[in-house]
């Protein structure tokens, strides 16, 4: 089936095209399916969903980031080749050194793109699966904190011929996605990245940015902290005053869910939910 050449807008369509797509994905796969974690765009919306009042809409994503966290490279215990031949029945196709596949559903283009973060590799390698013939992994540093911290949820679904079901997925937890989402900032710093971080902060289900650092700081990513102060210390800068690129990224980003939203009142916002969050994660 051919699709469209452009890509399309980040929106809530385009978000729920990338959730049917993994549902899809996990569907195939059925009993076969590899330990993977869901991390990327599709989160921040379930990390802040079931609130009252409702958090602010978040703007979408239009791809599906998977976390490879089998031994990617060890032959006969990834059971990843599985992914592949699934993505295949699917209509997807790698566009991309075997990360990212691209592929319709409902004739829009929905990607799919596939990380891990292994030390034996470089960063920005590309590791290979062992048994997959296409199937690769993007080596990401900061990707394992989602490993050491995430939760499962069941999301519905409707097959080809109309009947309903629900797949298991395993979604990053709040400090694995915050931690993971500030290597991103260092390391590729795009728009939204600066508005992913920022949103999940201050709309988060536990009650904002100080009981956000709460919860890493009284976890298992704790231990994880020290080797991160270099980390912290760059993405804070970069929310240090409303002119910054990270304030202003997220009030950019913002003003496409709501164009009615005060501008400089958003770029405050951000910048406080990240001093509020650096200081309380690190008071000294």
């Amino acid at each position: 089936m051919s699709i469209p050449a452009a890509e399309p807008e980040r929106s809530d369509a385009t978000r729920e095209l990338a959730e049917r797509a993994l549902v899809w994905l996990l569907h195939e796969l059925g009993e076969a399916a590899p330990n993977i974690v869901l991390l990327g765009g599709l989160v921040p919306a379930l990390l802040t969903s079931g609130q009252t009042p409702p958090a602010p809409r978040h703007l979408g994503t239009t791809d599906v980031d998977v976390l490879l966290i089998t031994h990617v490279d060890i032959a006969g215990e990834s059971g990843l080749h599985e992914v592949e031949h699934a993505l295949k029945s699917l209509g997807f196709s790698d566009v991309q050194d075997g990360w990212r596949w691209r592929g319709p559903v409902d004739r829009v283009p929905v990607k799919f793109e596939f990380l891990c973060d292994v030390d034996e590799h470089e960063s920005g390698a590309f590791v290979r699966p062992q048994g997959c013939a296409e199937l690769a992994a993007l080596n990401v540093r900061g990707a394992r904190y989602v490993a050491m911290d995430f939760d499962e949820r069941e999301l519905p679904g409707t097959s080809a011929g109309g009947d309903a079901f629900s797949v298991a997925v395993r979604v990053a937890g709040l400090g694995g996605y915050l931690l993971a989402k500030a290597c991103a900032l260092r390391d590729r710093a795009l728009a939204k990245d600066y508005y992913d971080f920022a949103y999940v902060l201050i709309h988060n289900r536990v009650g904002g940015p100080e009981k956000a650092a709460d919860l890493i700081g009284s976890g298992v990513l704790a231990q994880e902290l020290p080797g991160l102060r270099s980390v912290m210390l760059e993405v804070r800068e970069r929310f240090r005053k409303t002119s910054d690129d990270g304030p202003r990224r997220f009030a950019e980003e913002s003003l496409k869910v709501d164009p009615a939203l005060d501008a400089s009142r958003v770029r405050a916002d951000a910048v406080t939910a990240v001093s509020s969050f650096m200081n309380r994660l690190n008071p000294a």
